[in-house]
C-alpha cells in the first residue's frame, strides 16, 4: 500500500472515532476513488496502486471538484472548498511558479530531449499534482522560447 494510502486509511479510522461526519465523507470518496482504480483495472484486476498513481488519482479527483466549483454560484462554494482543502492535504506541495521554472531549467539540463510535447508529457509524469497543465505549458514554452 503506497504511503498516501495508508495514510487516507488512518485519518479515515481517526475521524470515524473522533465522529468528524464531513471529514469522514469526503476521506472515504478519496479513498474509493483510489479502490475503484484498483479494482476496475482491466489489465490487472485488484492490483495495487504505486504512490505516483494515487497522487494522480487524487489529482484528478481535485480537478474535477475545481470544474465544479467553476459551475456552482459564489455563495454555494463553501462546502466543495472545504472539500478541496481536504482533498489538497493528499497532494505534494504545489510549485510556485518561480520553482516551476526552475525545475524546467534543471529537467532542460539532465535531457537533451526539446520536443515540446515530449516534454510536457514526461514533466507532467514528474510533477503530478504540483502543477496544473496550463501552468505547465505556458512556463516550458517561456523556457523554450
Amino acid at each position: 500500500m503506497s504511503d498516501t494510502k495508508t495514510r487516507l486509511s488512518e485519518d479515515i479510522k481517526k475521524a470515524m472515532k473522533e465522529g468528524e461526519k464531513d471529514l469522514l465523507a469526503v476521506l472515504r470518496m478519496i479513498y474509493n476513488e483510489v479502490r475503484n482504480a484498483e479494482i476496475n483495472d482491466l489489465k490487472e484486476p485488484g492490483r495495487l496502486r504505486t504512490e505516483a498513481e494515487v497522487v494522480q488519482i487524487i489529482a484528478a479527483y481535485q480537478k474535477q471538484l475545481q470544474k465544479s466549483m467553476a459551475e456552482y454560484p459564489a455563495d454555494r462554494q463553501a462546502p466543495l472548498k472545504a472539500e478541496l482543502a481536504i482533498v489538497e492535504r493528499y497532494l505534494p506541495k504545489a510549485l510556485t511558479g518561480a520553482e516551476l521554472e526552475a525545475f524546467i531549467k534543471e529537467y532542460l539540463g539532465k535531457t537533451s530531449e526539446r520536443t515540446f510535447g515530449i516534454l510536457m508529457k514526461s514533466l507532467q509524469g514528474e510533477l503530478v499534482g504540483r502543477v496544473d497543465g496550463k501552468s505547465l505549458s505556458e512556463t516550458l514554452k517561456r523556457v523554450l522560447g
